[in-house]
Parts: C-alpha cells; structure tokens; sequence
C-alpha cells in the first residue's frame, strides 16, 4: 500500500487559512515510524504553528494482512514518540484511546 499524505505545503496553507484545526496521523497504518524522516516535516509543521496533532495508538482495523497489509502494531507504542517528544518540545500531541494496548508505556513516558 502507498502512503497517501497531504503534502506539507498544502497542508501549511490550510492550516494558515483556518480549513483545519488539527493535524491527524496514521502513520503506523502505512508502516512508518513516529520518528521516520517522513514525518519530521509533519511534526516541524505543527510545532511551527502550534497545531495539535492526533494520532490513533492502538488496535487497528481487523484481519490487518487482508485490508491493511502495511499496518504495524508496535508502531503505535507511545514510547516511539519520545524522540519526536524531545526533538520538538513545544509539540502538542494528542494519542488517542490512552495509548491502549500499551498504558503503562505511555505513563512511563510521561
């Protein structure tokens, strides 16, 4: 499956002209890592305009190898957030259904 993100130009323009408030993410559905290169620009973006960003953690959609082949469960563990954390600390991160299946990683981060 290829990733089909909004490309940070267009998306920085929205944001600037008020279409959206937030930024989500899925990232894990598609196979990436919270801290792939591929999304730095993603994170710089709303750190830079202070937009929230929402990610979905957790389970994802059933019989994952049918109908999301690239999705990866581990990439929604909240500890592979803390480099994106620390890279950028004014970023304001919203992960969704608290973390679950890993609520005692996402306490130990915080």
């Amino acid at each position: 499956m290829e990733l089909h993100a909004t490309p940070v130009d267009y998306l920085k323009q929205a944001l600037l002209e008020k279409r959206y408030e937030i930024i989500e993410v899925g990232n894990q559905y598609f196979g990436i890592a919270p801290n792939d290169p591929v999304m730095e620009p993603y994170w710089a973006l709303a750190e830079e305009l202070d937009v929230p960003v929402c990610v979905h953690v957790g389970m994802g959609p059933p019989d994952p190898p049918t109908f999301l082949p690239t999705y990866r469960a581990g990439l929604s563990n909240p500890l592979l957030y803390e480099d994106v954390i620390l890279k950028h600390p004014r970023l304001r991160i919203w992960l969704t259904h608290a973390g679950w299946p890993y609520v005692e990683d996402l306490l130990n981060m915080m």
